[in-house]
């Protein structure tokens, strides 16, 4: 029996400035503009016996943002990047016609693995990514492991999943670091791929 398979591309998840605060510099703000992540359905493969699974990032927006005027976040070194975010991605399987009755009813169980590419290879920030994700955090079961016909991805699952900057510390001091750096990034895409489990 195949396996259920859809693959999300996030082209341009990741904008800086945005939804919690500005990045303000003596040139006056720099938010950037405010992009929604576009969803690509870039692989739906199925034997037709189960159904499909479909994605919808309409109400996902992942941030870079300076972190000192994030509330809550704790931290007060000025200009200092790290990961926000709102929303969810919401997963949906459709059970196709004559699939079994537990499947029909309860659908399957489902997990998510994250990866992330580069348009230019040679796209770093100072010599290092401007994003990626840790191996030991890239796959999680959706639902916690049980079958369902609809889940989300929560924006902080994605965000646990992804390292900014290598791990480093990011201070973005000048407007001229922080175009660098949203140049950069604007070349990284993050896909995310839904697959039926046992």
């Amino acid at each position: 029996m195949k396996k259920l398979t859809t693959i999300i591309a996030l082209a341009l998840v990741l904008t800086i400035g945005g939804v919690y605060a500005a990045w303000n510099y003596f040139q006056g703000g720099a938010t950037g503009a405010t992009a929604q992540p576009r969803i690509g359905m870039a692989t739906v493969s199925y034997n037709g016996e189960k159904g499909t699974i479909t994605a919808d990032t309409t109400a996902l927006t992942l941030l870079v943002d300076d972190m000192s005027t994030v509330s809550g976040s704790g931290i007060n070194t000025q200009h200092k990047a790290g990961l926000t975010g709102v929303g969810s991605i919401a997963i949906t399987f459709t059970p196709k016609a004559g699939a079994d009755a537990d499947v029909v009813n309860n659908g399957i169980k489902m997990q998510a693995t994250l990866s992330v590419t580069k348009i230019n290879a040679e796209s770093k920030y100072n010599g290092k990514d401007a994003i990626s994700v840790d191996p030991a955090k890239a796959t999680f079961e959706l639902n916690g492991g049980a079958a369902c016909k609809s889940t989300t991805i929560s924006y902080e699952q994605i965000i646990d999943a992804l390292v900014l900057y290598e791990g480093e510390e990011l201070i973005l001091d000048t407007k001229a670091e922080y175009d660098e750096f949203a140049r950069i990034l604007s070349d990284y895409q993050i896909h995310i791929n839904i697959v039926e489990i046992a």
